[in-house]
C-alpha cells in the first residue's frame, strides 16, 4: 500500500519534533532531563529521542490523575452521556489521523503499514468506541445496580 507524502511529511515532522511527558495536561521534560533513543528496525537509525520518566516524573502524573478523577473534578461531574461522547470522540480522532499514526507505528516497530492500519490502528478506535459504551458503572457515580436510576 502506498502511503502518500502528506503523511509522510506530517509523521516526519512528529519525529523530528520535541517528546516529552505528558503530566496533568501539560507537555514536559523529564525531571531527570534524560531521554532514550527510539530506534528505527528498518535502518537500526535512531528515530527520536524520548523524555525518560523516573520516579519524580511518575509520583507527578499519578497525583495528577488522582485529582483527575477526584469526586469534585470536572470527569467525576460530568454525566455519563457526555463522559461517553468524550471517549467516542478519541475513537474519531484515531481515525481521522489513521494513516500518520500507521506511519508512525511501522517506524517504531517495524510492523508493514498496511498492518499497522488495519489491526493496530483500526482495533484502537474501536477499543474506545467499546469504552465509550462502558461510560456508566465504575467510572461513574452510577453502580451496575444503580444504572437504572442514574
Amino acid at each position: 500500500m502506498a502511503v502518500g507524502a502528506p503523511t509522510e511529511h506530517h509523521a516526519d515532522t512528529f519525529v523530528r519534533s520535541d517528546h516529552k511527558l505528558l503530566i496533568d495536561g501539560e507537555w514536559v521534560e523529564a525531571a531527570s532531563g534524560k531521554s532514550f533513543p527510539t530506534i528505527n528496525p528498518a535502518t537500526e537509525e535512531t528515530l527520536t529521542e524520548v523524555a525518560w520518566g523516573e520516579k519524580q516524573d511518575i509520583d507527578r502524573a499519578v497525583r495528577a490523575a488522582r485529582r483527575a478523577f477526584a469526586d469534585d473534578s470536572p470527569w467525576r461531574r460530568m454525566n455519563a452521556s457526555d463522559r461517553g461522547r468524550l471517549i467516542w470522540r478519541i475513537a474519531e480522532l484515531i481515525e481521522e489521523n489513521a494513516d500518520e499514526l500507521a506511519m508512525l507505528e511501522t517506524l517504531d516497530n517495524g510492523k508493514p503499514f498496511a498492518i499497522a492500519l488495519a489491526a493496530d490502528v483500526a482495533l484502537a478506535a474501536d477499543l474506545f468506541r467499546y469504552m465509550a459504551g462502558w461510560r456508566r458503572g465504575s467510572w461513574g457515580r452510577c453502580s451496575h445496580a444503580a444504572a437504572r436510576s442514574c
